[in-house]
């Protein structure tokens, strides 16, 4: 998970789910149940030149980390409400990124965060080999 995405997890989490859901989210990350991906500068270059090839959707800094570390992971599942960024972004190393949990639903009104929409951050998750 990068670090720019904390923050963004603990606003949808006190906004959506309560202030036990963001404690607990922020309990496990105490407890090291969530990896922190360090960025390096080569991350961060990418992550600036996302935000700049994607400026008309826009594609923040946050959501744009998570797709760098999915690339330097070959990361190809991103767990996301974020249907919008997230189906938009052609990432290097593959065709499209896996949205978890599958957004139709969420787009047809039939999944749980179609009542807050498609928003919050994701989090890269690598692929079992």
């Amino acid at each position: 998970m990068p670090p720019l995405l904390v923050a963004e997890v603990c606003y949808f989490l006190g906004r959506v789910a309560g202030p036990r859901a963001e404690a607990g989210f922020t309990e496990a990350l105490a407890d090291e149940d969530f990896e922190l991906a360090g960025l390096s500068p080569a991350v961060w270059r990418r992550v600036a030149d996302l935000v700049l090839q994607y400026a008309d959707l826009p594609l923040g800094s946050v959501d744009a980390s998570v797709i760098a570390v999915a690339e330097r992971l070959d990361a190809t599942d991103v767990a996301s409400f974020d249907c919008r960024h997230f189906a938009a972004v052609r990432p290097r190393h593959v065709t499209a990124l896996t949205l978890l949990p599958d957004p139709l639903p969420q787009m047809t009104g039939r999944h749980p965060s179609a009542q807050v929409g498609c928003l919050a951050g994701g989090l890269a998750v690598p692929s079992a080999r």
